[in-house]
C-alpha cells in the first residue's frame, strides 16, 4: 500500500472553503504518523509499533507474548509502513468528514 497520495488529498477537500482547507491540512500535519518511525518501533520494541497506531489491545498482547513470539514481530516489520498509511489515510477522511458536518 502506498502513502496517501496528493490526488486523495484534494479529493477529500473538494467543497471545502480556503479557511476550512487550512484546518484540515493543520490537522492532518499534526496527526500523521511516520513511516519509518512505526518501521523502527516494529524493528526494535516488541509492540510499541501498534500502539502508536493507535491498537492498544494488539500492542499489549503483543508485549506480552513478547512481540508475538517472534513471528508476529517478523510479519509486522514487513506490514508496519502498510499499516501507518492505513492508518494515515483513515486520519484524513476523518478529518474530512468532520469538517465537511461543520459546514452542513
Amino acid at each position: 500500500m502506498a502513502k496517501i497520495s496528493m490526488m486523495e488529498l484534494l479529493s477529500l477537500q473538494q467543497g471545502m472553503t480556503e479557511p476550512q482547507k487550512a484546518m484540515f491540512q493543520n490537522q492532518l500535519r499534526q496527526r500523521l504518523k511516520n513511516r519509518g518511525l512505526t518501521f523502527i518501533l516494529a524493528f526494535f520494541t516488541g509492540g510499541f509499533d501498534r500502539i502508536y497506531l493507535g491498537q492498544i489491545g494488539l500492542g499489549i498482547l503483543k508485549i506480552l507474548t513478547t512481540g508475538g513470539l517472534g513471528i508476529w514481530w517478523f510479519i509486522d516489520l514487513f506490514t508496519a509502513m502498510g499499516r501507518t498509511d492505513e492508518y494515515n489515510r483513515k486520519l484524513a477522511l476523518e478529518i474530512s468528514q468532520a469538517l465537511n458536518c461543520r459546514s452542513n
